[in-house]
């Protein structure tokens, strides 16, 4: 069933054309709001290189993911 509502969500994402990569986190934040077991955190270290943007975890499945923009600034 997960993996039928992710790739309903990277369709949502990928049919956006310019992002940012806050514009990207609060897109993601607001599709995972009503599902009581998908939870998303987004992970900022200025001390540690190398860990990826965001924690989740859907349906006791647990994943890191980057967020990337297409877009020459990150704000």
């Amino acid at each position: 069933m997960w993996v039928i509502r992710c790739s309903l969500f990277a369709q949502t994402i990928t049919e956006r054309r310019v992002m940012r990569e806050s514009q990207i986190w609060r897109l993601i934040n607001t599709i995972q709001k009503p599902y009581r077991d998908w939870h998303f955190i987004r992970i900022e270290s200025s001390t540690i290189n190398g860990i990826p943007d965001v924690n989740a975890c859907i349906e006791g499945n647990e994943f890191w993911f980057e967020l990337k923009s297409n877009d020459d600034k990150n704000y």
